[in-house]
């Protein structure tokens, strides 16, 4: 379709005029995600992780599994983000959806709770994308 087509552009744009910005593949592969065409965005997430292994790439390319309802990955990359950085309240809730989906209530409802307290918003990004805790 017409957006999938657009976001092909723009990964050939990126990959010819910057291949060694992780920056700029990190926003690709996340603006992508948020547009529902994480399947294209994901392998920038991982170009992005090759050149520069930063927390909040892990954030993004975590983001990118849940919409491709991929919770194993994703826990995994919120594990790397929220090891660097505890407080991040959007890994936090990201993983909070991840564990749930992966049947793991307990520890689900721990993380939905303080991503709650950190960012009080942090629930309502993830619900505008499709993604919740069961």
């Amino acid at each position: 379709d017409k957006e999938t087509s657009r976001g092909r552009k723009d990964v050939e744009m990126v990959q010819k005029l910057q291949p060694n910005d992780a920056w700029m593949a990190n926003h690709l592969c996340y603006q992508l995600a948020l547009a529902d065409l994480a399947k294209e965005g994901l392998p920038q997430c991982d170009r992005a992780l090759a050149i520069n292994p930063d927390p909040e790439i892990y954030d993004s390319r975590g983001f990118a599994n849940l919409r491709l309802k991929r919770p194993e990955d994703a826990l995994k990359d919120y594990n790397q983000t929220l090891a660097k950085n505890p407080k991040h309240a959007l890994a936090m809730y990201g993983r909070c959806v991840a564990l749930s989906q992966l049947k793991q209530t307990r520890e689900a409802q721990i993380d939905c709770e303080d991503a709650r307290a950190l960012d009080p918003g942090a629930e309502s990004f993830f619900a505008e994308h499709g993604l919740k805790a069961r």
